[in-house]
C-alpha cells in the first residue's frame, strides 16, 4: 500500500507512486501468505462490486484456473486495471493471475534496469518491469524495512494506474490506462525479458497514446457472404471474409461492400487511421473506402483506387479534424469498404477482406 499510495511531503518513509489514492484493503491470504484461488476470486469480485478502479495482486500460483481467469475478465470488463506479480522463481514459468490476458504481469528490475535474479521473466507473457530490489516499506512492527520481490514491483504499476486515472479522469477506459503504462516504458537491460520495458510514470502522464480498434461487428451491405466472421479482420494472415459480388442496382453503387463498426477509446484524437488489407477476384474493379462523418451525417470517401488482384496493404491517415469520424458521446466509428465492377460484365467474382482496424492517437 505504501508503494502504491504512500503520502508525500511529510518527511516519513517513502512517496507512493499514486499518492493520495484511497485504499480498499481486501485480505485474501492467511497470516503465512497462503491461500486459495477461491479466496482470490472473492477478493477480485469484492473490489469490482465496491467500485475500485485498480486491483493490486502481489500474489500468484503456478496452476491456471478458469474461475480465476473469469473473475479477472469480469473486473477488466467492468473498467478495472489489474496488476499482478510475475513471481519470484527466477524462471519463465507462467504464474497466475499475472499470465492472464486482462492482467498486467509485473517483473522486478534492479536499480540498473536489469532483471532481478529472483524474478520470473519472459517477453511472451510478462508485460512490464518495475523496481523490485531493496524497496523500503512499513512493517507491522512500526518500523521500515528494505524488501525485494515482484510483490514490491507490482504496486508500482498499481500506483501508476491510479495516478493515471486521477490525471485523465475516472471514466478513462481501462485499456487506455494500460496502454499508457505499457507504451511509455524505458528499455530494460540484459535482453528483452519483458514484452515492453521498465515503467516510466512521467512518460505515461505526458506521452501521446496510440490505440488499435478492432471492429466489433461487420455487415455485408452489398453482395452475399460466402465465409468469415469479424475475427478474420483482426490479423493480416491471408484468412478472409469472402463476399460474392452482385451487379450494382444504382449508379456508382458497389457490387461488394462491407460495413464495420468499432468503438474508439477517446472522442478527442489527433490522428485517426484505417489499416486495411484485401483484394478482389474481379477485374477491372475500383476499391473504395468510406468513413462515416458524424458531424455531417454522411459517408465520406477517404481512399479510392483500382481493385488489386493480390493482397494489398494500405493505411488511410486523417490528421485534419479526425474527430468528425468519431461519435462524440458513444465514441462509435464506422467504415465501409467496397469494390465496384465499373459496369463491366465478367464471371462471378468476390471481394476478399483480410485485415481492417482503426488506429487512433490521442493525449
Amino acid at each position: 500500500a505504501a508503494v502504491a499510495s504512500g503520502a508525500t511531503n511529510n518527511s516519513v518513509g517513502i512517496a507512493g507512486v499514486g499518492w493520495n489514492t484511497r485504499i480498499l484493503p481486501i485480505k485474501v491470504l492467511d497470516g503465512g501468505g497462503n491461500g486459495t484461488y477461491g479466496w482470490i476470486i472473492s477478493g477480485i469480485d469484492r473490489a469490482r462490486l465496491q467500485g475500485a478502479k485498480v486491483i493490486n495482486m502481489s500474489l500468484g500460483g503456478s496452476a491456471p484456473s478458469g474461475a480465476l481467469e473469469a473473475a479477472v475478465n469480469a473486473a477488466w470488463n467492468a473498467g478495472l486495471v489489474l496488476a499482478a506479480a510475475a513471481g519470484n522463481g527466477g524462471s519463465t514459468q507462467q504464474i497466475y493471475p499475472a499470465a492472464y490476458t486482462n492482467c498486467i504481469a509485473v517483473a522486478a528490475s534492479d536499480q540498473n534496469d536489469f532483471r532481478a535474479s529472483f524474478s520470473q521473466y519472459g517477453s511472451s507473457w510478462v508485460d512490464v518491469a518495475a523496481p523490485g530490489v531493496n524497496i523500503a516499506g512499513p512493517w507491522n512492527d512500526g518500523n521500515w524495512y528494505y524488501v525485494s520481490g515482484t510483490s514490491q514491483a507490482c504496486p508500482h504499476v498499481a500506483g501508476q494506474a491510479a495516478l493515471l486515472f486521477s490525471h485523465f479522469g475516472a471514466s478513462t477506459p481501462a485499456a487506455t490506462i494500460r496502454q499508457r503504462i505499457e507504451n511509455n516504458t524505458d528499455p530494460v537491460q540484459g535482453g528483452q525479458w519483458v514484452a515492453k520495458g521498465r515503467i516510466n510514470v512521467f512518460k505515461s502522464l505526458q506521452g501521446q497514446n496510440t490505440s488499435d480498434i478492432q471492429p466489433s461487428s461487420f455487415t455485408v451491405t452489398r453482395g452475399s457472404l460466402v465465409a468469415g466472421t469479424v475475427g478474420r479482420l483482426y490479423v493480416n494472415d491471408g484468412v478472409y471474409i469472402q463476399v460474392q459480388a452482385r451487379r450494382q442496382t444504382e449508379l456508382g453503387a458497389a457490387s461488394v461492400e462491407i460495413e464495420i463498426v468499432g468503438t474508439s477509446p477517446s472522442a478527442n484524437v489527433s490522428q485517426l487511421q484505417l489499416l486495411f488489407d484485401g483484394r478482389t477476384s474481379g477485374d477491372p474493379t475500383r476499391q473504395r473506402i468510406e468513413l462515416y462523418n458524424y458531424a455531417s451525417g454522411f459517408w465520406e470517401t477517404v481512399d479510392e483506387r483500382n481493385g488489386p488482384q493480390t493482397d494489398q496493404s494500405l493505411t488511410v491517415t486523417i490528421t485534419t479534424n479526425p474527430n468528425r469520424f468519431i461519435h462524440p458521446s458513444t465514441r462509435e466509428v464506422k467504415a465501409r469498404i467496397g469494390y465496384h465492377d465499373r459496369g463491366v460484365s465478367f464471371p462471378s467474382w468476390d471481394g476478399l477482406y483480410d485485415y481492417a482496424i482503426w488506429r487512433v492517437t490521442f493525449q
